[in-house]
């Protein structure tokens, strides 16, 4: 059953469906065309249409009717400038949106499109002029401005923008990031100084405002002044963890060792520092404290802290680094194996990784992990020694045998390997009971030797 309708002209429908579309595309706003003829309604009501479906030549013929009309109409300045630069004529846009906002300098949206092109086409010193204007209206903009500064690397100007929207509004998590990005670009070290001391005043319980302050004392040579702050967020925050980064150091200077190495524990343990942070502690403890016998008892003690650490690799490979240093071979070898896996994109260390599980007798990780590496690298004897070796000591004859022969082939200008590999596959015929094959690869072996030296 068919509902009757009641009569609506055409005219009325489209501006209807045009409004709605236009209304969906952008922010809803009443455009107050003024005292206008129907002729004028008709063109710019089909403008908008033909914009809303981004046909925007036809948009533009549309609205340049209604300028035969009205050349001074504001509102059709500014939507021929859209339609322009949806269509990235830049320079029309350009002209467009400028007699717009000639006609109608507080437009806000004017203002917006016309931040756009400019901003398109790289002409800073308008787009900072048109954002201090539209700032005016919402601090967003000034956001905006701060964060243009910051790419033309006007990092002062940032900086007092920065300064006054902190004035102006609430703390902003996203601001104090790009404070922080900027500081670290320039040299504003008063300014940093300055601002933070200033925010711990206001909010005393934030223990990163101290963090900052210290740190920046500290990159100043001011240590007694960063031991003053440090001082003061332990008595606010006696729980802190962070501070004892700095505190560790501090310690360490004054000679109060017991006091650092409780710092630096604090550091080692802790779920909030960073690992950058902690990497940078050990070392440097670790090279205050080479060679002294003092510390000897305190280094291992802080090892075995470090392999109950959370995502400890890096440092237990620092540790593994040290022992190394040192000569102590078996501490080396066993946190080189507790730690992961060095990235097997980087030979030298996979390899220097695989030594190690030799030389700890993780004989069925070193099958494993050569087998993996080999994939990647199957020109490399040592792999297949190293294999080789792993299925001897497994007593896979032969096994070892496939692996040390392949290797042979790979070790030719290296008669030292390829004595070591003679001498694995010598090893894998004993396994195997064959006397004659034995005693003629050790004789090979030797003979490799003696003929590189």
């Amino acid at each position: 059953m068919k509902i009757a309708l009641p009569k609506i002209t055409t005219l009325l429908l489209m501006i209807m469906i045009v409004n709605y579309t236009y209304a969906q595309d952008t922010d809803v706003r009443e455009d107050d065309l003024g005292d206008v003829t129907d002729s004028f309604q008709e063109h710019f009501f089909e403008g908008l249409k033909q914009a809303a479906i981004e046909n925007h030549d036809k948009a533009i013929n549309a609205f340049a009717k209604c300028l035969e009309e009205n050349p001074k109409s504001s509102v059709v300045q500014f939507e021929i400038g859209k339609s322009y630069l949806q269509l990235k004529d830049y320079e029309l846009a350009e002209k467009a949106l400028v007699t717009a906002t000639t006609l109608e300098p507080n437009n806000e949206w004017y203002l917006d499109s016309l931040y756009e092109v400019y901003n398109k086409t790289n002409q800073d010193e308008k787009v900072i002029s048109t954002l201090k204007k539209l700032s005016t209206f919402h601090s967003d903009y000034k956001v905006d401005l701060v964060k243009y500064y910051y790419g033309k690397q006007q990092f002062s100007e940032a900086l007092i923008l920065l300064d006054e929207l902190d004035l102006e509004t609430t703390r902003d998590s996203n601001r104090d990031y790009l404070r922080m990005i900027i500081y670290r670009r320039g040299d504003f070290s008063q300014n940093k100084i300055d601002f933070y001391t200033k925010r711990v005043s206001q909010y005393p319980d934030d223990e990163e405002n101290y963090l900052q302050l210290i740190f920046e004392y500290s990159n100043k040579g001011k240590e007694e002044k960063a031991f003053e702050i440090a001082q003061k967020l332990l008595a606010k925050k006696p729980e802190t963890e962070q501070v004892h980064i700095a505190l560790y150091k501090f310690y360490l200077d004054k000679k109060e060792t017991e006091k650092a190495i409780n710092s630096l524990q604090t550091v080692l343990k802790s779920t909030v520092v960073d690992l950058p942070s902690k990497k940078k502690v050990l070392i440097d403890f670790l090279r205050y404290s080479k060679d002294k016998e003092a510390f000897v008892s305190v280094i291992n003690n802080l090892a075995e802290i470090i392999k109950e650490v959370p995502e400890n690799d890096q440092l237990i490979n620092i540790m593994a680094d040290y022992y190394k240093s040192t000569n102590n071979k078996a501490k080396a070898i066993d946190y080189m194996v507790t730690a992961e896996a060095p990235d097997i994109n980087d030979f030298v260390s996979y390899k220097n990784y695989l030594l190690a599980l030799t030389e700890a007798k993780k004989f069925d990780l070193v099958i494993q992990k050569t087998t993996e590496a080999l994939e990647l690298y199957p020109a490399q004897p040592l792999l297949y020694f190293l294999q080789g070796t792993a299925y001897n000591q497994k007593n896979n004859p032969k096994k070892a045998i496939d692996a040390l022969e392949m290797g042979l082939e790979y070790s030719i200008d290296n008669p030292i390997l390829e004595s070591d590999i003679l001498y694995q596959i010598a090893q894998s015929h004993k396994l195997m009971n064959d006397d004659i094959k034995h005693k003629k690869f050790l004789r090979e072996a030797k003979k490799v030797l003696e003929n590189a030296n």
